[in-house]
């Protein structure tokens, strides 16, 4: 977990963009999105192992904390996800990083792209959405982009 506070920090999505970059990883232009809390998204891959991030940069900490604090109950006890696919939020300042797999999106994709054509499995390996929501958390190594005082050993 992020050790800054929501309150203290207030991160641009461009600004993190960048950082990502400069980490080595490769990231998408970041969409603001049209929704009542403002959000700015984008997505981070790093093809090297596979795995996929998605961040949420919230303009202020009022709508970050009110976020959060809806989300933090659900994660746990009912399984629903900040983002379905993802794995369970990790939150730093007015910034949410959910985390998964190249292979775990896809699989979702697919058995989601059957149900909506009503038919039956594909050729890939699928699961249904609802049952299999990731359980992992953002890496270390993500998380340091943003708190640079985390160290991955």
């Amino acid at each position: 977990e992020c050790r800054l506070p929501i309150s203290t920090v207030k991160l641009t999505a461009y600004e993190l963009r960048s950082e990502f970059i400069s980490q080595g990883f490769r990231a998408d232009t970041p969409i603001r999105w049209w929704t009542s809390d403002g959000v700015t998204t984008f997505h981070v891959n790093d093809p090297a192992r596979g795995r996929e991030l998605m961040v949420l940069v919230y303009p202020d900490s009022a709508n970050a904390e009110f976020v959060h604090s809806n989300v933090q109950a659900h994660e746990v006890d009912a399984g629903v996800r900040l983002v379905p696919g993802y794995g369970l939020s990790t939150w730093c300042g007015n910034v949410a990083m959910v985390e998964s797999t190249t292979r775990d999106l896809t699989r979702q994709y697919a058995a989601q792209l059957d149900r909506d054509n009503q038919v039956g499995p594909s050729g890939l390996e699928t699961v249904d959405p609802a049952q299999a929501q990731p359980s992992y958390a953002v890496e270390l190594d993500f998380l340091a982009v943003i708190d640079g005082g985390i160290v991955n050993l």
